[in-house]
């Protein structure tokens, strides 16, 4: 049951893995490499987790391990987290800019009319 919930929880994070590499972070922050072995890795950990939960594991050993696997997952979802969380922090920041400089705009338009209507 543990390694099936395990086994969900990797689907999960490689999926936000995929969505995080197609915005584009992994080229600009030159992550690629590192971002493309954290796929690997998770994509074992998820093979092992499921085979673990097809055998029904009941050695104190191999449950300590599969219990580590899980503790590294949580750390790779923290690691994504973190990424997920610029991403949406750098959008935002960009997206104030662009809202001032329209802004400016629109008052740099309007300037003339306005000094006209003073004189």
């Amino acid at each position: 049951m543990a390694a099936e919930l395990l086994t969900f929880a990797m689907e999960e994070t490689l999926k936000r893995l995929s969505s995080i590499a197609a915005e584009g972070i992994r080229l600009a922050w030159g992550l690629e490499g590192q971002l493309r072995k954290l796929n690997q890795s998770l994509t074992i950990i998820k093979d092992v987790l499921q085979d673990a939960a097809r055998r029904a594991v009941t050695e104190e050993s191999v449950k300590r391990w599969l219990q580590n696997l899980q503790v590294v997952a949580y750390d790779a979802e923290d690691v994504l987290d973190e990424f997920a969380y610029e991403i949406l922090r750098k959008e935002q920041k960009k997206g104030k800019i662009v809202l001032k400089k329209l802004v400016g705009v629109q008052i740099e338009r309007q300037i003339p009319s306005l000094t006209a209507q003073k004189l």
